[in-house]
């Protein structure tokens, strides 16, 4: 047997099976073997005798076998194509490869003059020389922007941030600002819930409980009796000195009237005595004084001197309300003259002259408060408290001096007068020895 593909002997008409059923069935092996229907070629009775096709074919199944076939035939006809154009496969891969390196040069040279456009274009782009290049319009952005934060930081500038942070922390901590107002509120002794009067308060309850601790209940009670019989009789003394300096006073007023009211009964309650003296000035304000020759005298509080006073007002129907202390006995911060609202703290030792202050100041304050449209100057008013309560230590350290002097010269004086009566013992003495050494000696018996 050959090997190859070949025909076997011509076969039995049969009917085309593309052929329509008007036509008959072809006869003859020429139109038999082979036969174009539309795009299809029917092979009928082909016997393939190639051991390598046979081979292949019996290795696959019985339905893969067709489409085996058909694929054979597929690589055989191309490879019959080919030869059949003078083709062959070295000069196919030969001209493959010219192609490609025909493809990759003018890929490179493409990719190449992109690359090189697109670094063109970078390089302009951030090219600060040029006006439309990205780094030159936002170096044009950033000198804006530079220039506007500037002007933001200015003082200079109306409305720039600088400006409104100024004017903000004047209004906070400057002239008559918040923390100002906050500060003259909290220390406003006046103000019962400010928190100074608040500490003041607190401060005078601990040394009440502390004063009640250290005593006891009896011995304080010993001791409060013991100062009260004290006190009764140092405080009618220096009832008498005040009204003295009081009189003394209402003497340069035209038609003032001291009145002493110590022994009498007020329009509080039906027992209230508080309340000295009351002072009438020639129109009709009164002021009420009270006279203290205590060692301590409490600020605020139970049994603190500014209640006091305001009982006093009201138990003598005044306008005001003067203290005067005979020693130095107000907390320290009251100092020797101090003015809370319409209460006045004074220390007057005797001579009259802060009496003569108080008196003063009380009745000024009370026609200010009378009088209508009047504004108060309160930093004026402050200025010359704190004026006066200077010169009232002023006074007192120099009223000290003059005393410290006083008692010096008294002692040199009795030093002197006891030199001068030795200087004359002695002068005697030397007047005897020279009148005995001058008289004529006796003569002899």
């Amino acid at each position: 047997m050959t090997t190859g593909i070949h025909m076997i002997d011509p076969p039995v008409p049969r009917e085309n099976p593309h052929k329509g059923p008007e036509e008959g069935p072809e006869e003859g092996p020429e139109k038999g073997m082979v036969l174009l229907v539309g795009d299809e070629i029917v092979i009928e009775h082909l016997i393939v005798v190639d051991p390598a096709v046979v081979s292949m074919v019996t290795t696959a199944g019985n339905d893969d076998r067709a489409d085996l076939l058909r694929r054979i035939m597929s690589v055989g006809v191309q490879g019959v194509a080919s030869m059949g154009i003078g083709l062959d496969l070295t000069a196919i891969d030969t001209r493959v490869h010219t192609v490609l390196a025909s493809v990759t040069t003018e890929a490179e040279a493409t990719v190449r003059a992109i690359i090189d456009e697109s670094r063109s274009s970078l390089s302009k782009q951030f090219d600060p020389e040029q006006r439309s290049s990205i780094l030159a319009r936002a170096l044009a952005d950033f000198t804006d922007w530079r220039d506007e934060f500037l002007d933001g930081l200015d003082p200079g500038i109306e409305g720039s941030a600088a400006t409104m942070l100024i004017q903000r922390l004047l209004d906070l901590v400057g002239p008559d600002g918040d923390l100002e107002r906050r500060l003259a509120a909290a220390l406003d002794m006046d103000e019962g819930d400010s928190a100074f009067a608040r500490l003041s308060r607190l401060i005078d309850e601990r040394f009440d409980d502390l004063r009640h601790d250290l005593v006891g209940d009896r011995a304080a009670e010993a001791a409060r009796l013991t100062e009260a019989e004290r006190g009764t009789a140092h405080g009618i003394e220096f009832e008498d000195v005040v009204e003295a300096n009081l009189r003394r006073w209402a003497s340069t007023s035209k038609g003032t009237i001291v009145e002493r009211t110590s022994t009498s009964v007020g329009a509080l309650t039906a027992s209230s005595k508080v309340g000295d003296f009351v002072v009438t000035l020639g129109d009709g304000r009164r002021i009420v004084v009270e006279a203290k020759r205590h060692a301590s005298i409490a600020l605020t509080g139970s049994g603190g001197i500014l209640g006091e006073l305001d009982a006093a007002i009201a138990n003598r129907r005044a306008d005001a309300a003067v203290c005067i202390a005979g020693r130095d006995a107000f907390p320290a911060e009251v100092g020797r003259f101090n003015v809370y609202g319409d209460r006045v703290l004074a220390v007057d030792e005797g001579d009259g002259a802060m009496t003569s202050i108080a008196m003063q100041w009380a009745a000024a304050s009370t026609a200010t408060a009378t009088s209508t449209g009047t504004e108060l100057d309160t930093a004026a008013i402050a200025d010359r408290i704190d004026r006066i309560r200077k010169a009232a230590e002023t006074l007192s350290g120099a009223r000290r001096s003059v005393t410290t002097i006083t008692a010096s010269l008294g002692k040199l004086h009795e030093t002197l007068g006891g030199l001068r009566l030795d200087v004359l013992a002695q002068v005697d003495d030397l007047d005897q020895l020279l009148s005995r050494s001058t008289e004529p000696a006796e003569a002899p018996e």
